[in-house]
């Protein structure tokens, strides 16, 4: 009998009952805690495991595509033609304000024929001009407010001139070779035929940092004729590489190249495969958001557009 008097065979199915309960439940818990059971087909190659997701190897190189991009490619579309005579540009460059806004300051080289000089590209009226030293070979030149810096080639000399009269101001020393100037908000920016980027003071025309260009993490030698543009609030240095028709737009803070411009179309036809009379002069107008490309001695200015 159980503590309540009942026989215990009247307990009997009752315990059955409960112990078939507890077998069930002991068994439920031991499937679920077993992995299942993986089955593999022999047949099945890694060839054909590619095979069966193509998709995903096709994403796969697209993004790895995507971080590799390098700069992008624009097109030169020409708005207009205008007469240029047969100076040997070295720098161009468009004065913004005052009462030469709209001109062109342009820098032209050679032994015993280099200027500075400022003109109409529309009319071409020559405004005024400055003969520099027969002995000095000019490069680039930029306007800083009304003032002009004009850099020589490997006398290590740069001038300041008065840009109402073109008479010189100041001369400083520098090391290395003079190629391209440009001014980026309050800095200075100069080449010297490599492929590093001298940031300068404007005023004391004294070097203050550098940084190096490159593509795609090779560095770009003959850097050459600089224009320097703010276009909705970014800042690119322009440079033309020496010998080439290509123009690359670089990033000043990182030295990176993020356009490139082929501009081979503009070279004139007698001037095709010339190695010396090249491409050479960058200016920009930023009340068109145009360009302005011409060569040495290269008779034609071009408007342009880069797309």
């Amino acid at each position: 009998m159980d503590g309540r008097g009942r026989p215990w065979w009247q307990l009997l199915p009752i315990a059955v009952i409960v112990a078939v309960v507890i077998v069930g439940v002991a068994l439920m818990m031991t499937n679920r805690t077993q992995p299942a059971e993986t089955v593999i087909d022999p047949d099945l190659t890694a060839t054909d495991e590619a095979q069966q997701d193509p998709g995903e190897t096709e994403t796969e190189t697209e993004t790895d595509t995507d971080t590799e991009t390098g700069p992008s490619e624009l097109d030169v579309v020409v708005v207009a033609e205008y007469p240029h005579d047969s100076t040997y540009t070295q720098g161009l460059e468009f004065i913004d304000e005052g009462p030469d806004a709209g001109r062109l300051v342009e820098s032209g080289g050679q032994w015993g024929e280099s200027l500075l000089r400022i003109w109409d590209p529309v009319s071409g009226e020559v405004v005024r001009t400055h003969d520099v030293d027969p002995d000095l070979f000019a490069e680039g030149a930029t306007v800083v407010g009304d003032q002009v810096w004009q850099l020589t080639w490997q006398a290590g000399t740069a001038f300041r001139y008065d840009l109402a009269t073109l008479t010189p101001q100041a001369e400083v020393s520098y090391s290395g070779e003079g190629w391209g100037l440009c001014q980026l908000g309050t800095d200075l920016v100069m080449s010297d035929g490599s492929a590093t980027l001298t940031f300068r003071d404007p005023d004391t025309f004294e070097a203050m940092s550098t940084v190096d260009v490159t593509r795609g993490g090779t560095p770009v030698e003959n850097l050459n004729e600089l224009e320097c543009v703010t276009s909705g609030g970014t800042d690119l240095v322009w440079a033309n590489v020496y010998q080439t028709t290509e123009l690359l737009a670089i990033k000043p803070q990182t030295g990176e190249v993020v356009h490139t411009v082929d501009a081979s179309q503009l070279v004139p036809a007698d001037l095709v495969g010339n190695s010396d009379l090249v491409l050479n002069g960058i200016a920009y107008q930023a009340d068109t958001d145009r360009f302005w490309l011409t060569g040495k001695r290269w008779p034609v200015l071009y408007e342009v557009e880069l797309r």
